[in-house]
């Protein structure tokens, strides 16, 4: 699926121990809660990953899912560490066209509105992402 970018500010993002100052411990296999305020201007949909980077420097991505009723901020991904040592982790927001156009088809398809339109976006998206799959 393509990912869009533009303005999608992450806030509020935990654990975090005195403003970062701080590293947020855990022990080996622990489920570790990661939280964050993503959202942007629009109607647009988004969403959200986890990027956590192992002591080795290996990066694993985690999606995140709302922690809310869909279209409030709050998302929220369990990640587990496996290996001792400095573990980081970073939330990204991205701009999410398959969520955007499926809540757009559900909206105006039974409602009989811009049905050749709406399935015209639909086949566009669904071959641009073919193509670069």
């Amino acid at each position: 699926m393509p990912r869009g970018f533009g303005r999608i500010p992450v806030a509020k993002v935990s654990p975090v121990i005195e403003g970062g100052a701080y590293p947020a411990k855990a022990v080996v296999g622990e489920l570790i809660p990661v939280r964050a305020k993503v959202f942007r201007e629009g109607h647009d949909a988004v969403n959200a990953s986890v990027i956590l980077t192992s002591p080795a420097g290996t990066e694993t991505r985690v999606d995140m899912t709302p922690m809310e009723p869909s279209g409030l901020d709050p998302w929220e991904a369990w990640v587990r560490p496996d290996a001792e040592g400095a573990w980081t982790f970073r939330v990204e927001g991205w701009s999410d066209p398959w969520a955007t156009w499926l809540h757009n088809a559900e909206a105006k398809l039974p409602a009989g509105v811009d049905i050749e339109l709406v399935c015209l976006e639909g086949r566009d998206l669904l071959e641009r992402t073919a193509a670069i799959a």
